[in-house]
């Protein structure tokens, strides 16, 4: 769960990039750079790191805690300004502010979209049945012009929280996502993985051996200078990569620093034969690789 400051606030971030994955200490790794629960510690290695965290969620794709200032910095949990997709379900303890913000285009019928607060700019809650649902005050939100070209025009299926529907636990859940972030940073390193690192063109590769889990530290500095990533790991086996830094913003917004550094932008992961882009219709070999690798980042503050 990588754990952010905006200037504005604090923002954790859990995103499940079997659909996707940023978040508090934590980023699991998928489409584009870039949920009950269990304990990490106690669960089996053999469920799954992806799985291990989704609990502590309840299966919310991106969960963040992220306050947005209108007009200066638009809460788009993965640090975009604009043209955001998540396609699975997305929670938000505290204000939400998007910005062109496309929601839960995977699913259906599900609550797509929970905001603790308020909840306002340009997003639309997309998916066959799906909602979203709102604690505070609608401050104006409004569907993206690619949706209303008459615009503006009001989101249909975003409502005030009520009894029903309820909103997540919040309280819960940061707890939880606290614990698994600390309790993944204090893994050992596994045994004959190793972590190269080309600084000529910002490549990282990490490869593992262990059929269950690998896990992998990084130096400091390194992830802020690396543009691609390279996973190779042996099929089904879950990666768990702690990160003594700050995730990389890759929009550039000084307040999330290394503003003047490449910022991580692919991970690729090897399917046995070729490493593959996981932002690109990625086999099932891939999918289920990007489903439980994990970013930890246990020691960030800002």
């Amino acid at each position: 769960m990588a754990i952010r400051r905006h200037r504005s606030g604090l923002s954790r971030s859990a995103r499940l990039f079997a659909g996707s994955s940023l978040l508090i200490g934590l980023v699991l790794t998928g489409a584009g750079v870039m949920q009950s629960f269990s304990n990490a510690a106690s669960a089996s290695p053999s469920i799954g790191v992806g799985q291990q965290l989704a609990t502590g969620t309840g299966g919310l794709s991106e969960y963040s805690i992220c306050t947005g200032v209108p007009g200066v910095l638009p809460c788009a949990l993965r640090g975009q300004l604009s043209s955001t997709e998540v396609q699975g379900a997305v929670a938000v303890d505290g204000n939400f502010f998007g910005t062109n913000f496309y929601i839960g285009n995977k699913l259906s019928n599900i609550q797509a979209l929970a905001v603790a607060g308020n909840v306002g700019g340009t997003l639309a809650v997309v998916g066959a049945g799906n909602t979203g649902v709102y604690g505070g005050s609608d401050s104006g939100a409004r569907l993206p012009s690619g949706y209303c070209h008459s615009g503006p025009c009001l989101i249909p299926n975003l409502v005030q929280a009520s009894a029903s529907p309820p909103l997540p636990a919040f309280s819960a859940i940061n707890g939880a996502l606290t614990n698994q972030s600390a309790t993944l940073g204090a893994l050992p390193t596994t045994t004959g993985d190793t972590v190269a690192w080309d600084q000529a063109d910002a490549t990282l590769v990490l490869t593992g051996t262990n059929t269950v889990q690998n896990v992998f530290d990084l130096t400091s500095g390194v992830l802020a200078r690396t543009t691609n990533l390279y996973i190779n790991v042996p099929a089904g086996s879950s990666t768990v990569i702690n990160a003594p830094e700050p995730f990389v913003n890759c929009s550039g917004i000084p307040a999330f620093g290394h503003s003047n550094a490449p910022c991580l932008q692919i991970v690729y992961y090897w399917d046995g034969s070729v490493y593959e882009a996981g932002n690109v219709s990625p086999s099932p070999t891939v999918q289920a690789l990007m489903a439980n690798t994990v970013l930890n980042f246990p020691n960030a503050t800002s």
